[in-house]
């Protein structure tokens, strides 16, 4: 028996939309549709809202319990979304101008255009991957030992890599080191912070899968020269992991920033990838994954590729500041702990919130070790 249907901002990352079969990021809008069996028992499933009404053409969300309740900008979005499906205007990608307070999709960057089912739906050459369809060349460049590609997309998977449930994810360029495209070269690279090979170490001893993400359009780009290209991106990521001395694994999307790739970040075509083909079929706990990376929306940053990636994808967002400055050997510690063990009193915390402020980090990762 059919239950009511309503919608709400989701409370966290765990629910699965059963229409599209992925998760429902932390507080954005879902559908819920309540399920009664025989008995005094009720099931509430989870739906993104652009599932939702594909599937169910007469929705109507302003009827619906909870539209009043949400933010004016979340009831527009809705409304605009239903509106879009209505002209048929979404054949294969809706797309939605967000503002900066939508919670919709999630996403607090202003004027960003998400290709909603391209980015939430695993395209049919994702779900379609078999490794014997990978190769040991890309587009007629030779790739090194160890290094193959499928698509528009180059992976590494060292022998030492073993799968986990915890990720914790990296961009590349300019969040683990310092690079310039003005300098190509395998050496033309320098750590970004002095500390990444001892935090990259210690992500990997607490458990976690250290996986990096990066977006590389010079390989296609650079269509007399793509040999010189893979050779000197690929060369600075082993530059880096003989550094680090830890496994890691990397995937790195290879399409143009004009070519609408599912690869390229903020499309999550490459997390995808790891999560369906490439973790031996470990299902992965987001509330205790994160990822790192710089491009952020913020002034300085060249956009905020980064910051979407993580909010699609319902993962825990961290600038590299946040991450390589501290300096304690325990980024895990309770920052509670470590800043009264640093004053080396129980002085009020409240009192002291700007030097607490500097353990966001800390705390993010204790409450997921805790979780």
């Amino acid at each position: 028996m059919e239950g009511r249907v309503f919608i709400e901002l989701s409370k966290s990352a765990r629910a699965v939309c059963p229409l599209c079969g992925h998760s429902i990021p932390k507080d954005i809008v879902r559908v819920g549709k309540e399920t009664t069996a025989a008995g005094p028992f009720r099931t509430t499933r989870w739906h993104h809202p652009w599932c939702y009404v594909e599937n169910f053409p007469e929705t109507d969300f302003s009827k619906m319990d909870g539209f009043i309740a949400l933010k004016t900008t979340d009831q527009a979005g809705l409304q605009n979304l239903k509106a879009s499906m209505d002209s048929k205007n979404s054949d294969k990608s809706v797309k939605k101008t967000l503002s900066p307070t939508t919670g919709i999709f999630g996403s607090p960057v202003s004027k960003v255009t998400v290709a909603l089912k391209e980015q939430m739906s695993s395209p049919a050459e994702i779900k379609r991957f078999e490794s014997s369809k990978t190769s040991i060349l890309y587009k007629g460049a030779r790739l090194p030992v160890g290094w193959k590609s499928y698509s528009s997309v180059i992976i590494y998977e060292g022998d030492n890599v073993r799968p986990s449930e915890k990720i914790a994810a990296f961009d590349f360029d300019g969040t683990l080191v310092d690079t310039n495209v003005a300098r190509p070269g395998a050496d033309a690279w320098k750590l970004l912070y002095p500390t990444v090979p001892e935090k990259l170490a210690f992500f990997h001893h607490e458990g976690y899968k250290l996986v990096i993400f990066s977006n590389e359009a010079n390989i296609d780009r650079w269509s007399n020269k793509r040999q010189a290209a893979i050779d000197s991106k690929l060369g600075r990521l082993k530059g880096l992991m003989e550094l680090a001395k830890v496994p890691m694994q990397v995937f790195i999307a290879c399409g143009k920033s004009n070519a609408n790739d599912i690869y390229r970040k903020p499309a999550t075509g490459m997390w995808q990838l790891l999560e369906e083909h490439f973790n031996a079929g470990r299902i992965i706990d987001k509330e205790r994954s994160f990822y790192v990376g710089d491009a952020a929306g913020r002034k300085k940053d060249h956009s905020a590729a980064d910051l979407e990636f993580a909010k699609t994808l319902g993962l825990k967002f961290l600038l590299p500041e946040d991450v390589f400055t501290i300096t304690t050997p325990n980024p895990l510690e309770s920052p509670e702990r470590r800043l009264s063990r640093s004053r080396g009193d129980h002085a009020d915390l409240e009192e002291n919130g700007r030097a607490f402020s500097r353990f966001r980090l800390a705390r993010a990762l204790f409450q997921m070790k805790e979780a």
